[in-house]
């Protein structure tokens, strides 16, 4: 055997030759008989040289002419290539050049003459004892010219090398007169010599009849040669085929057995190769079997194999496939003896070039191992079955698993279950269903349990993480990925970006994906169902290092979870905003109209509900309930057996009336979800509210509701303490007169009986007198007064700033500014409201009486109209001093009578000086106001005066002065009022130094003021209103 690893054959794979020398000298004449000749200088001096080419697996090649080179070597080993030791003597080299030359293989076989291409002449010295062949094939490329050259470089010498023996001797017997013993047969034992060509050294031609050849032993037939050719062993006992044993330390020898070649031209098939027992005689005989079996092996080696087809590239088949009645049973290694192992292998290797294995039954297809069935496949649907049957009263376990790993950290192979792949068109891949087993009567199917569920993710989208890095620009996910994956990574190098998630090819309702966000990504929002309006189109915010989960409803995605939050911390470090943004952002919708936290009503906090704490922990701003709800389910948020119900020991009927929960009236709903309606019909009838727990004795409590009438008058609403569930004890407040437009806020208290409370204790509303009404009520609450109870561990519900006795730094509370009061009065949904008014520089609060300084006197607001009081006039200036009136309205002193001195709208009283002589006359007026005891200071920027002037030398000024005990003292300079021509009244303010605000003045001081007023002829100056205010303590 020589065997060599090819570079030049197919893929480089193994080829692996047997070649064998071999004579034209038939089988059987070599075995029974000696044919003696003697050579003659004619002789054809080649050597025949057959073989077989096969891969290293035992595949034959594939039929067609190959270049070969063969080389016969004296002396040396034969072990290397180039037989080193020994001497090249001759070289022949067969080249497919045109494709058809070369050496013809056909089945894997090949047959040249040595020796026809290149003579041996004398090259070859045939009287040696050692004289080596080798063999070297360089594929079948039919381009060759030069052998072991492009393209058809060579495998390389087969080693060893095959020795030479036996037959190619004859070469050198030389000629023996030319004459031969043909017709020569030497019975005795001996060898004898055939030289002869293309004869053959026994030429039997049988004419008649009988056998050609028979042979016997002791007179019984042992081997016979049919007439017709046909080889027959005797029958008188077991017969054998067999090649003899090799010599000691030598490898046994083949025996190939193969049916005639096809002759040369076009569709020649080659004969069939049968073995088959012998048949039955007589009746209900059975068949004789055919065994094969490899021979045995000693001590450690192992029995031969067996090869069946081992060389085809056609079809091999075992059993029949054309069974038309009866049956087959065909086994294959199926032992099942202790001791003893089989393995059994159906299918080609992976280094063959193509291969398929098909195993198929008219019924079910069962595996088993170890005596155990593993798996059934159906005959009837496409389902497998596995573990012990398509049904057991005892069924097992299956575990379909990767290979393990052997290795230190090397992992386990990976198992991958897939659907079929669309190989033509837009079509969508096939479907991969995993299901627990279906339950029976009230079973449940069983559980798809999965240990490390990991998803098919896309690190590197085209779109919107192109190469696995964040992008700057808005994206739209790449649909191949949404198709074909489970998850997808994301990523922006910019904020406020956005990244949409098309719908998938595939709408089968149940699909999952994930959107993570990549390491360090900036905030952006994955959108989806983009253009399908509000409440369906998605926006959801994401940050570096979340992950956003959706669920396809077979219409649109529908968000299952974001970042996986499990606290409200989560939740925040979730948030995806720059500076100043907003954590929640609300928008207004039928269903949403703003952030609701709501105290439990069955077991509500009595404490904090908010709170907001600093780095120590120390209290900023907290809400606190404080008190305990004696309502029960006051807001209605609560269904009972329906939603139109409450539940038990809640809301009740009184007298003749209907009470039902409302939902679906949102304009009758103050907060929440829900409230009560009632319909009511004659008088003491309503419903009433059964108390969480019974109430003290002899105690005050305060109740609250909102009510609103859906339709016409109600003037006698009332609201009663029952102490027992019958009696009405106590009276809340009666006559209650109910609105349609608003809802009305009571608030009432009662006071509890000395006894006779029991736990079907209920605060009852309704009408007092007859007719029908139907209102709705919300957000009762029933708590007790810590008024009438001092002591008590009971608070009011309020809102902290700061920790207050708790300690902590100091909290401020800082309220919004306005110039001035920020609503108008008359707005009773603002009382109790503040601001700080920057113009006067306070804080002021909404109170009963409209817009003042929180907790203090309102401020003073001076305006003195002439005539002046406590006024009078001074100066020798030569002129007249009047006072009038001007109105537009009243037609006096306007652009229609008289002179104009009030424009369009206007009405003011004043004093005009007109003086009489040509040079500047002087009048001036003095104002005193006595500042009363409450005063504190007064308002800066608030002292003004009004006045006007009509010429050029007229002016009016004024100067305020403080009069004390210590005497008159000025503040500041005069201020200019009106100078020149002036056709509107001008309104002059006092500041800095001139401003009363600035000169100390105190309760109980005089403000003294004087106005200067100054003219000449045909020329007027006039004077109005005097105004100031000031802060009272």
């Amino acid at each position: 055997m020589w065997c060599h690893l090819s570079t030049g054959l197919g893929r480089l794979r193994s080829l692996r030759f047997v070649a064998m020398i071999l004579t034209t000298v038939a089988l059987f004449t070599t075995l029974f008989f000696a044919h003696s000749v003697s050579a003659v200088q004619s002789t054809n001096k080649t050597v025949s040289f057959q073989g077989r080419l096969q891969t290293a697996s035992g595949a034959v090649v594939a039929d067609g002419h190959y270049n070969m080179q063969f080389k016969i070597y004296q002396d040396g080993s034969g072990a290397s290539v180039g037989n080193p030791g020994g001497s090249l003597k001759w070289t022949e080299s067969y080249i497919n050049n045109g494709g058809t030359n070369g050496v013809e293989v056909r089945g894997g076989y090949f047959s040249v003459n040595l020796g026809s291409l290149n003579s041996f002449g004398t090259s070859v010295d045939w009287d040696q004892d050692t004289l080596w062949l080798s063999m070297n094939v360089a594929g079948t490329s039919a381009a060759c010219t030069t052998f072991g050259s492009a393209p058809c470089a060579a495998d390389g010498e087969m080693l060893p090398m095959k020795r030479i023996t036996a037959t190619p001797y004859a070469i050198n017997a030389g000629a023996v007169g030319g004459k031969t013993a043909d017709n020569f047969v030497q019975m005795a034992q001996g060898v004898q010599t055939d030289a002869s060509l293309n004869t053959s050294s026994i030429h039997i031609n049988k004419t008649g009849t009988g056998n050609l050849i028979q042979l016997q032993n002791t007179g019984n037939t042992v081997f016979t040669v049919t007439n017709s050719g046909d080889l027959e062993f005797g029958s008188g006992g077991t017969r054998a085929l067999y090649v003899g044993n090799a010599a000691a330390g030598t490898s046994g020898d083949n025996l190939v057995v193969h049916a005639g070649y096809g002759g040369s031209g076009s569709g020649s098939i080659g004969g069939g190769l049968f073995l088959q027992g012998g048949s039955a005689g007589g009746d209900n005989g059975e068949g004789g079997s055919v065994a094969i079996t490899g021979g045995v092996g000693t001590g450690t080696g192992k029995n031969g194999s067996i090869y069946i087809g081992a060389s085809d590239t056609d079809a091999v088949q075992i059993g029949s496939n054309s069974l038309a009645s009866g049956s087959q049973t065909i086994n294959i290694g199926n032992s099942d003896t202790a001791g003893g192992s089989t393995h059994v292998t159906i299918g080609n290797g992976g280094n063959a070039a193509t291969g398929t294995t098909t195993v198929q039954a008219k019924n079910s297809v069962t595996i088993k191992t170890n005596g155990t069935t593993r798996a059934t496949f159906s005959d009837t649907a496409n389902t497998v079955y596995f573990g012990n049957g398509v049904s057991s009263a005892t069924p097992n376990d299956f575990t379909i698993q990767g290979t393990n790993s052997s290795a230190t950290a090397v992992a386990g192979g990976s198992l991958t279950v897939q659907g079929g792949n669309a190989t033509a068109g837009n079509a969508n891949g096939g479907n991969v269903t995993i299901s627990g087993g279906a339950g029976n009567g009230t079973g449940a199917s069983g559980l798809v349990v999965m240990t490390t569920p990991t998803f098919q993710t896309v690190t590197n989208d085209a779109n919107c993480y192109t190469s696995g890095a964040s992008v700057a620009a808005n994206c739209t996910i790449a649909l191949v990925n949404v198709n074909n994956s489970s998850a997808v990574i994301v990523g922006f190098s910019t904020t406020d970006r956005t990244a949409t998630l098309p719908d998938p090819t595939n709408t089968t309702a149940g699909r999952a994906f994930y959107v993570s966000a990549a390491n360090g990504s900036q905030p952006f929002t994955l959108r989806a169902n983009v253009g399908a309006g509000t409440g369906i189109e998605q926006a959801i915010p994401m940050k570096a290092n979340t992950t956003t989960s959706l669920f396809w409803n077979g219409t649109d995605w529908t968000p299952a979870g974001g970042s996986s939050s499990a606290t409200l911390q989560d939740a925040y470090d979730n948030i995806a905003q720059t500076q100043g943004g907003a954590d929640i952002l609300l928008n207004s919708s039928e269903s949403n109209s703003g952030l609701t936290i709501r105290d439990g009503n069955t077991t509500p906090t009595t404490s904090t509900l908010l709170e907001v704490q600093s780095g120590s922990a120390s209290t900023l701003f907290s809400i606190n309930s404080g008190t305990n709800e004696y309502a029960a389910n006051g807001g209605a948020e609560i269904a009972g057996t329906t939603a139109t119900t409450f539940p038990a020991n809640s809301w009740g009927i009184a007298g003749v009336a209907t009470v039902d929960r409302n939902t679906t009236q949102s304009s009758f709903i103050a907060s929440g979800k829900a409230s009560v309606e009632v319909s009511s019909g004659a008088a003491y009838s309503g419903g009433f509210n059964r108390l969480k727990s019974t109430l003290a004795v002899n105690k005050t409590y305060n109740v609250s509701m909102s009510v609103k009438l859906e339709s016409g008058t109600f003037n006698d609403f009332a609201i009663f303490y029952v102490n027992d569930g019958n009696n009405l004890s106590s009276m809340c407040q009666d006559n209650i007169t109910l609105s349609t437009t608003d809802w009305t806020r009571i608030d009432c208290s009662f006071t509890t009986p000395a006894s006779g409370i029991t736990s079907d204790n209920a605060v009852a509303f309704g009408q007092i007198g007859a007719g029908n009404h139907n209102y709705y009520i919300d957000n009762l609450s029933v708590t007790a007064s810590d008024e009438t109870a001092g002591g008590t561990t009971n608070s009011t519900p309020n809102v902290k700033i700061g920790g207050g006795a708790n300690g902590g730094s100091t909290t401020l509370f800082t309220i919004d500014k306005a110039a001035s009061a920020p609503t108008a009065a008359n707005n009773d949904a603002l009382l109790g409201s503040m601001y700080y008014d920057t113009t006067i520089g306070k804080v002021q609060c909404y109170e009963a009486e409209g817009w003042g300084s929180c907790g203090a006197s309102p401020d003073t607001f001076v305006t003195l109209s002439p005539e002046f009081p406590n006024a009078v006039t001074n100066g020798a200036g030569t002129g007249t001093m009047t006072s009038d009136i001007c109105s537009d309205a009243l037609n006096i002193n306007d652009s229609g009578a008289g002179t104009t001195v009030c424009g369009t709208n206007e009405t003011y009283n004043f004093y005009k000086w007109a003086a009489t002589s040509g040079t500047d006359q002087t009048k001036s007026i003095y104002v005193t106001y006595k500042l009363p005891s409450s005063f504190k200071q007064f308002a800066e920027g608030t002292t003004s005066l009004m006045a006007r002037t009509d010429n050029v030398n007229s002016t009016v000024n004024y100067q305020v002065y403080r009069n004390t005990n210590a005497g008159l003292t000025a503040c500041g300079s005069a201020t200019t009022a009106s100078t020149g021509v002036q056709t509107t009244w001008q309104k002059a303010t006092a500041t800095t130094t001139a401003d009363p605000a600035n000169c100390s003045f105190a309760a109980g001081d005089d403000v003294v003021i004087r106005i200067n007023m100054t003219g000449r002829n045909a020329t007027s100056a006039y004077v109005s209103n005097l105004s100031f205010t000031f802060n009272n303590k």
